[in-house]
């Protein structure tokens, strides 16, 4: 608005210098004109005297303006505009006065003839020019139509002379220079500065670029921009009306720039600026984008007048290719087969054919991700040279189920451009094999477990079948060990092999089926097995009641006495080992109770006197030997069975394998593994 009025009387002031040089009969018609336009400015309350003191003092103005040292100052609609001018004055603020002379009047006209001759053009703060008055003067003549043709038009019309040029023809002007006044207001602005007053500005480097293009950056492909600018209150008003502005930076196109501050509070006096980082993402295809940017002002006070408005920024990014030339190559290298489990460890080697360094390299691979640079930098510059051989090196753990085989690709690449693609991609292929293990254990207190202090026994054959198909024998090894490798996904059995003529026998299924996948371990797939010998160390009833009776002593029949023996004329209680003797020797199955009673004092001298142990295993179905209790285990069911009130099949169970251990008819387990012999 300060721009507008500066040209407004400007135009004002030549008009007033023609007509004082027309003498005292156009007097009255630039009173007129000059009345009409003052009031247009202050309402209409002006006094024709302040009308002509305000428009010396701006034709003063512009003849101040077109003398500075040539500096340009650039707004929203004009383009560049060096730091703000502080000390300017607009219109409103120049002084006016009733008692104005004759004399100040003519000095006014004086100084805005001088700017007339010297042809300068003054630029507004608005980017409008405005035309020195031309050198030379006027005839009388051509004044007075220049006059009356203002006299005619109304009040309304005078104040369009701001808005369109006002221009003299060839005729009218001296030398044949043409004056004119024109406003150049910028319409690629997000907010239009015709209508704004006080506007913040962003300045770079101090120059506000409201116009397009605006300063040039040239970046590379692919990196980001970032420029400090200064958001400015270049032209404050009075503190009473406003003294705060908030500003919000805006991007009008559409790139993702931002902001650091986004928003941020302007005061007046001060402080009076904001530096503001602009971001711009980085741009991926070459070219030159231009870039609009807005210091949006969205509120002020405490007045809402007069209008604190934003301004435009617009620069352009000039983006480039900034790569070089490098022939890069990659070769990979691996183990040929693996397992389930095992960690594979890759190697990439890294040569560059030239002609160029290549920097920001990067290996990559689609299965073991990114590998990690070893070596090879030799200068330590980030770039792998012409010559040089980088290592980089991957590891992968191989997961049960790959792909068989597990091929992987590699490739490398660079911020350079290169000529040879074919060689940037390197593939290495890895056999996935399975594999089927267990161990052989001898199970000694047969429980289909191997349990802790159990042997492994080495030398047992294991077989392994694809259906009928046998695939591969193994002997387990010292530590009971076996293992089919190398296979492919599928399923398999596995199944051992007792030796012929031995007292071995299976605690476990003597054949199991595994599914595997691609590089599987099956692991613990355990053959348990013991081995019988015949029972031995068992002496019977008549031994006890003939031989042995004599070796029966006083804790014997104490330990005897305890027990809920058939109760006869000789006992229980006992007293002597003759009682014992008579009691074994009558004893009979007419009732139960009485011939379990004889079989079980029997095994109980047997432990007592050391011809049986009662930790012995002892198979008691033979000859399937689907059941194993130690002779502990005999005694203890025995003495739970005795009594009038048992049923006599119980009785009769445990009186058998009473007598068939006495009689050494039941085998053995053996506490240690047979010897393993194959034909």
């Amino acid at each position: 608005m300060e721009g507008k009025e500066r040209v407004r009387l400007s135009a004002m002031a030549t008009m007033l210098m023609l007509l004082l040089l027309l003498g005292t009969t156009l007097t009255m018609f630039s009173s007129t004109i000059v009345a009409a336009a003052a009031d247009e400015d202050s309402g209409g309350d002006t006094t024709s005297n302040e009308v002509s003191t305000s428009v010396s003092e701006s034709v003063t103005t512009v003849d101040e303006g077109n003398s500075n040292d040539g500096s340009a100052e650039t707004t929203s609609d004009g383009g560049q505009d060096t730091a703000p001018d502080t000390t300017s004055d607009t219109v409103s603020e120049d002084s006016s006065t009733n008692e104005a002379s004759s004399e100040g009047q003519n000095d006014s006209v004086d100084e805005a003839s001088t700017a007339s001759n010297d042809g300068e053009v003054g630029t507004t703060s608005d980017g409008e020019q405005s035309a020195g008055v031309v050198s030379g003067a006027s005839t009388a003549e051509d004044s007075s139509e220049g006059a009356l043709a203002n006299e005619t038009s109304s009040e309304g019309q005078a104040a369009a002379v701001v808005d369109e040029p006002i221009t003299t023809s060839s005729d009218e002007v001296s030398d044949g220079e043409q004056a004119s006044v024109s406003d150049q207001t910028s319409e690629t602005s997000a907010v239009s500065d015709e209508e704004e007053e006080d506007p913040v500005k962003i300045l770079y480097n101090g120059v506000a670029y409201s116009s397009p293009p605006g300063p040039t950056f040239t970046v590379c492909a692919g990196q980001p921009l970032t420029f400090t600018v200064v958001a400015y209150w270049q032209a404050k008003p009075n503190p009473s009306q406003v003294s705060f502005v908030d500003v919000v930076m805006r991007e009008i196109t559409s790139f993702g720039v931002t902001f650091s501050p986004t928003s941020f509070t302007l005061y007046n006096p001060s402080p009076d600026s904001q530096n503001v980082v602009v971001n711009v993402p980085a741009f991926m295809s070459t070219g030159t984008f231009l870039v609009q940017i807005y210091a949006d002002t969205v509120n002020q006070g405490p007045s809402s007048t007069p209008v604190v408005a934003g301004t435009n920024m617009y620069f352009q990014v000039n983006v480039v290719s900034c790569a070089a030339t490098a022939d890069l190559s990659i070769v990979k290298s691996g183990p040929t087969y693996a397992h389930a489990g095992d960690t594979i460890t890759y190697t990439y080697t890294v040569t560059n054919a030239g002609p160029d360094a290549a920097c920001n390299v990067v290996v990559d691979d689609d299965v073991a991700g990114t590998p990690t640079y070893v070596s090879g930098d030799t200068d330590s510059d980030g770039c792998i040279d012409p010559g040089e051989t980088w290592t980089f090196t991957a590891t992968y753990t191989v997961q049960a189920g790959d792909p068989d085989p597990l091929v992987n690709t590699a490739t490398v690449s660079s911020d350079a451009n290169d000529p040879d693609l074919s060689n940037n991609v390197a593939t290495w292929s890895v056999d996935l094999i399975a594999k089927i293990c267990g161990y052989k254990f001898y199970d000694a207190n047969a429980n289909h477990a191997w349990d802790a202090g159990e042997p492994p026994v080495a030398g047992f054959k294991i077989e392994l079948y694809s259906g009928a198909t046998l695939l591969a024998t193994a002997f387990t090894a010292a530590d009971g060990s076996y293992c089919f490798d190398g296979l492919d996904a599928g399923t398999y059995t596995v199944q051992e092999v007792l030796p012929p003529s031995s007292g071995w026998m299976p605690t476990t299924p003597i054949s199991i089926t595994v599914t595997l996948l691609s590089g599987e371990i099956s692991m613990d797939n355990n053959f348990g097995n013991l081995c019988l010998e015949p029972g031995q160390g068992g002496k019977t009833i008549g031994y006890w009641a003939n031989a042995g009776n004599s070796l029966i002593d006083s804790s014997d029949i104490a330990y005897l006495n305890t027990l809920n023996l058939y109760p006869t004329s000789w006992g229980p209680p006992f007293s002597s080992p003759s009682q014992i003797r008579n009691y074994l020797l009558n004893a009979n199955a007419k009732n139960m109770w009485w011939m379990l009673s004889a079989q079980l004092i029997a095994t109980i001298l047997n432990v007592m006197h050391g011809y049986l142990d009662g930790s012995t295993l002892v198979c008691v179905d033979p000859p399937a030997c689907t059941t194993f209790m130690t002779i502990n285990d005999i005694i203890n069911g025995a003495i739970g069975a005795l009594g009038s009130n048992v049923p006599r099949a119980t009785q009769a169970y445990w009186k058998d394998l009473l007598d068939k251990l006495n009689n050494n008819m039941l085998p053995f387990v053996s506490p240690v593994p047979c010897p393993v012999e194959y034909p």
